[in-house]
């Protein structure tokens, strides 16, 4: 049996044996303190290679997301907004819940969109 090891491309090894190295650090990362995002408030905010959203519900629940909207892409950051519990997009105005569903919008039956 041959045993391969895995060198990043630096050339160092691997910090956990037999694990290789993924592009982007993984585990917990810090992006704000959370006494800083009042209820009702959206912030775009940079992470890793590129940028999340962070909003808090009017209940207080704070939560993080991808920045752009999963029905046609418009950022959620840039003029999104929450309604109640929901975080809805500035652009066709959809609302998604914090699992990330559409459960709102302005003119019919929410799509599948999540």
């Amino acid at each position: 049996m041959r045993i391969h090891t895995y060198r990043s491309p630096q050339g160092t090894a691997p910090a956990v044996p037999g694990v290789p190295r993924l592009p982007s650090p993984h585990g917990w990362f810090c992006v704000g303190i959370a006494r800083d995002f009042k209820p009702g408030t959206v912030a775009t905010v940079p992470f890793m290679d590129g940028e999340i959203v962070v909003y808090r519900t009017r209940r207080g629940t704070l939560r993080a997301t991808r920045p752009h909207c999963p029905h046609l892409g418009a950022h959620l950051g840039a003029g999104g907004y929450v309604a109640g519990e929901l975080l809805v997009c500035p652009f066709h105005r959809f609302g998604f819940g914090p699992d990330g569903v559409c459960e709102t919008t302005p003119y019919s039956k929410p799509p599948r969109a999540r």
